[in-house]
């Protein structure tokens, strides 16, 4: 059963439980992020919002595209400011959305364990 729900913290679904191929849910938020790329040609730091998070990945809401591949270092904070700490993502799709800002799907170089999860959501 397809299910969309604007409450954050709330599971995200995006297809039937039966074509879910997610490793791990995904949960909807609204933060604030900055980050760089990883490498000599990172120097620029910028601002995106998180738009979903999961144990294995996020989405970012970000102004420019990113090319599928490229390591980011972006910055996880909660809302409460417990958590703060600079994360590895690999971007694994972009796609343009109609206001001109790009949808960067991104896995986690390594997993974020649940107490940090839980405080992110």
């Amino acid at each position: 059963m397809s299910q969309e729900n604007d409450e954050v913290g709330k599971r995200v679904y995006s297809h039937s439980d039966e074509i879910e191929r997610r490793a791990a849910p995904r949960f909807q938020c609204n933060l604030q992020t900055t980050g760089h790329i990883l490498g000599p040609k990172g120097g620029n730091t910028w601002v995106a919002t998180i738009t979903n998070i999961s144990a294995t990945g996020i989405a970012l809401l970000h102004r420019c595209r990113v090319k599928p591949g490229t390591v980011l270092v972006i910055t996880l904070q909660s809302k409460n400011q417990k958590l703060s700490r600079p994360m590895p993502v690999r971007v694994m799709h972009a796609t343009p959305k109609d206001d001109g800002h790009w949808l960067l799907g991104c896995a986690f170089v390594r997993k974020i364990n649940e107490e940090d999860l839980q405080t992110l959501i």
